[in-house]
């Protein structure tokens, strides 16, 4: 029988100091409202960032100071309680979220980024001879394009999603922020947080 390879060792986790977690979260506050939000309450319970973007308003009970954790990977969820931190507001997470549940309508759905402008009404289409387009044509334009559905993820409509962003645009914002910070690129990411 051969011999076993030794196991290879494994690294230590990857995690931000305090003054990084600080630098972070102050950047995130100062650029957009929301994202401070989700990357709160993502440090405070270990989230990974599809857990954290599943979360609805009714997970939350502000009045007990609590949210109801659904885990993903087989890990046990359960009921948190919201962390009250006075001593530094940045990280008081009791106080933000019960901030933002009461404020969050007034940022609109994408918590406080610029509003795109709206686009042009479409005019109708002609020929090239002058005359107009067929309605049905006309008709085919103006409909939205059909979302693709992944038969293997169940998901919440998205009216019933307190942040309505995706996992990937959640790397995406931690990743910049983390950058604008000045946080080595090796710990640009959400699992930082974990």
């Amino acid at each position: 029988m051969p011999p076993r390879k030794p196991k290879a060792k494994r690294k230590p986790p990857v995690s931000l100091s305090d003054e990084q977690l600080l630098a972070l979260l102050e950047m995130a506050k100062k650029r957009r409202h929301r994202d401070y939000v989700m990357i709160l309450i993502t440090y405070w319970h270990g989230l990974r960032a599809s857990e954290t973007c599943a979360l609805r308003e009714r997970d939350f009970d502000v009045a007990a100071g609590t949210v109801q954790i659904t885990r993903g990977k087989g890990s046990e969820g359960g009921q948190h309680d919201l962390q009250d931190f006075p001593d530094n507001p940045l990280l008081d997470e009791l106080a933000v979220v019960r901030w933002w549940m009461a404020n969050r309508a007034q940022f609109g759905v994408k918590g406080g980024a610029k509003r795109k402008v709206a686009p042009r009404p479409m005019q109708a289409a002609t020929c090239s001879n002058g005359a107009p387009k067929d309605d049905h044509t006309q008709m085919q334009r103006s409909e939205p394009p059909k979302m693709r559905q992944n038969r293997n993820i169940v998901a919440f409509p998205p009216s019933e999603l307190l942040f309505p962003v995706g996992r990937k645009q959640f790397w995406r914002l931690v990743n910049r922020y983390a950058k604008a910070a000045g946080i080595p690129q090796r710990k640009c990411h959400p699992h930082v947080l974990k």
